[in-house]
């Protein structure tokens, strides 16, 4: 070897000696990164980021809880080949070595190690309770049947730590809920024209999610633009005025509002009521798919808020993190940007009725919660648009994808029935 290659080998060996120190200490400093999971092994992605999101919402006993997570991920997870897979990890059929023995088995200080052992419990119920929990609409988070903390049951006797909400409710399974996402949304959708199961199911004589539009309204070459001609009927001809021929757009607002309920433990109300973000200082464009987006300032003619003072109600939010003094994205959901919709000023709550509350607030209260730009109004509701879903808006939709399920699921068990 050259003189030359020599000293870039050297160079190489030099740098693998310090990886492999840095290796040694990851973890155990009081940094809230657990980047270097992934150096030793890149299917540890999903661990990190839950790591991550926790350790930020633990207050006391920080310390504590990060060389918890060290010790279970170096002597635990990554030793004994547990499932990089959160989803199985939690499931009921999944069986977990006793993980207290594991890495507390040696350990000098019984009272330590019971502290350290609750942090990683609570860690898990964590998963669980933000991750794969749903809510009802009384807001009560229910635990599905299939899922439970596998760290509990290894916990001493003395311990009863867990005060997660398991109902004994039938709660939909997981697996239901994901194939409902899929019969919505399907994995291949890149646009709101892929959407055919929603725009068949929203299409009643009444109109369900279709409205007349004037052709001029019509971007061709949006794929996010979803319309067609309809054949009107004598009735509408006649009595409604309206020509033999008429361009109908449909709302796919009931649709994605739905799709955030499978994806988020949302109350349906919150759902209805979120908040578009018009009205912010700033707003979140996300140019390329899969990419990161960026937050720049708002162009619409109802921003309100300076620099030093934005205006915050969306529900998009930019937060900073003061430890990396980088600018995240909180609450992010992929929906509409209403510019088929457009609005030239905010509703008033006053101008809410019941089927929209689902129940009557007294007119106080209505003035003093002041004007909203909702992110799920109603395109359908003429005289309405400006205002959300109605409180019964999404049940239809919810209907009839649930049929579209338990007929699937008939035909999986005949199948399986027939082969046997």
């Amino acid at each position: 070897m050259s003189p030359k290659e020599d000293f870039k080998l050297e160079q190489l060996r030099e740098k693998a000696a310090k990886r492999e120190v840095e290796l040694r200490f990851h973890g155990i400093t009081t940094s809230e990164s657990f980047e270097w999971l992934l150096a030793y092994d890149s299917n540890l992605q999903q661990w990190k980021e839950y790591a991550e999101e926790w350790i930020k919402t633990v207050i006391r006993a920080k310390s504590t809880a990060l060389c918890a997570l060290s010790s279970f991920f170096k002597k635990y997870i990554i030793p004994y080949n547990i499932t990089r897979s959160i989803h199985e990890c939690i499931s009921v059929r999944y069986d977990t070595p006793d993980f207290y023995e594991i890495i507390y088995a040696q350990n000098t200080s019984q009272h330590n190690a019971l502290k350290a052992a609750k942090k990683l419990v609570t860690f898990i119920d964590w998963i669980i309770d933000e991750k794969f929990s749903v809510e009802d609409d009384l807001g009560n988070k229910l635990t599905p049947a299939e899922f439970k903390n596998p760290l509990t049951k290894y916990l001493p006797d003395s311990i009863k730590l867990s005060q997660r909400n398991e109902s004994d409710k039938n709660v939909l399974p997981y697996r239901y809920i994901k194939e409902l996402r899929n019969i919505l949304c399907p994995p291949n959708a890149t646009c709101f024209k892929d959407l055919e199961f929603a725009q068949d199911a929203c299409d009643s004589t009444k109109g369900g999610d279709w409205f007349i539009v004037k052709k001029s309204v019509i971007y061709e070459n949006d794929p996010d633009c979803v319309y067609r001609t309809r054949k009107t009927s004598k009735y509408e001809q006649t009595h409604k005025e309206i020509s033999d021929e008429v361009y109908e757009m449909w709302y796919p607002g009931t649709t994605v509002a739905l799709l955030t309920k499978l994806h988020l433990p949302l109350r349906t109300y919150q759902v209805r009521m979120l908040d578009s973000g018009e009205m912010d200082t700033y707003k979140y464009v996300q140019s390329i798919r899969n990419k990161g987006g960026e937050w720049i300032r708002n162009d619409s003619h109802l921003s309100r808020g300076t620099e030093r003072n934005p205006f915050e109600r969306g529900v998009l939010r930019k937060f900073k993190d003061h430890t990396t003094e980088l600018e995240m994205t909180g609450f992010f959901i992929n929906t509409n940007k209403m510019k088929y919709n457009p609005i030239s000023k905010p509703a008033r709550w006053t101008e809410m009725r019941k089927n929209h509350l689902g129940k009557a607030k007294d007119i106080k209260i209505l003035k003093q919660m002041g004007e909203n730009t909702f992110l799920f109004r109603n395109s359908t509701s003429i005289g309405e648009e400006h205002l959300p879903i109605r409180e019964s808006g999404l049940n239809p939709l919810w209907y009839k994808i649930l049929q579209n399920l338990r007929n699937s699921l008939n035909k999986m068990h005949y199948l399986k029935k027939k082969k046997q």
